[in-house]
C-alpha cells in the first residue's frame, strides 16, 4: 500500500522575521538558525521576510544581520555559509548580498555565461595571490543552483578539479 507524503507548509514571512530576530538577538547570535533560514528561502520569500522584519522591528533586516554577525566572522560561520576556505572573511557580506540580490531562480542555464563565470572565478581565486571576494559573492549570490552546477562542471572540465578543490 502506497503512502502519500505531504510537504510541510512553509512558514509565513512574519514567522521567519520573528525567528530571525530571535536568532540575531540575545547573548549569542544563533548563526545556524540564520543561515539555515535564509539559505532555504528563494528571492521572493527573502524580500517578503525583509518587509515583515522592518514592519515588526522598525529596523532593516540587513542592519540586524550586520550587527548580529559582525562579531562572529569566524570559520564556523564561513563553513555554514559556503563551506569555503577559513581565510575568507566575507560571511556577513555573503549573507547580506544573498538577502538583497535578486537571485535567478530559473532551471535554464546559459552555458556561455557559465563558462564566463567559471573563468572569472578562476581569475578571482586560484590564478591570483589572495582572493577577489567580490567576484565570488556576486556569482554565488546572484546565480541559480543549476547555473552554479554548470559553472562547477565547466571549471572541472577546464582545470581538472571542482571549484571546491580549487581552494587553497
Amino acid at each position: 500500500m502506497a503512502t502519500l507524503v505531504v510537504p510541510p507548509v512553509p512558514p509565513s514571512a512574519r514567522d521567519d522575521a520573528m525567528n530571525l530576530h530571535h536568532a540575531l538577538t540575545g547573548i549569542k547570535c544563533d548563526t545556524d538558525a540564520v543561515v539555515n533560514l535564509l539559505a532555504h528561502r528563494d528571492a521572493t520569500q527573502r524580500a517578503e521576510i525583509d518587509e515583515e522584519y522592518k514592519a515588526i522591528h522598525t529596523e532593516e533586516l540587513s542592519a540586524s544581520l550586520e550587527k548580529g554577525l559582525m562579531e562572529r566572522r569566524d570559520a564556523v560561520i564561513i563553513r555554514q555559509c559556503l563551506a569555503v576556505d577559513s581565510s575568507f572573511h566575507g560571511a556577513t557580506e555573503i549573507l547580506l548580498a544573498y538577502l538583497s540580490n535578486p537571485r535567478e531562480e530559473e532551471d535554464d542555464v546559459d552555458k556561455e555565461l557559465a563558462g564566463k563565470d567559471a573563468k572569472a572565478l578562476y581569475k578571482a581565486g586560484e590564478k591570483r595571490l589572495g582572493t577577489d571576494e567580490d567576484t565570488f559573492i556576486q556569482i554565488f549570490t546572484e546565480q541559480s543552483a543549476p547555473h552554479l552546477v554548470a559553472v562547477n562542471s565547466y571549471y572541472n572540465h577546464v582545470h581538472g578539479h571542482s571549484l571546491r578543490k580549487g581552494q587553497p
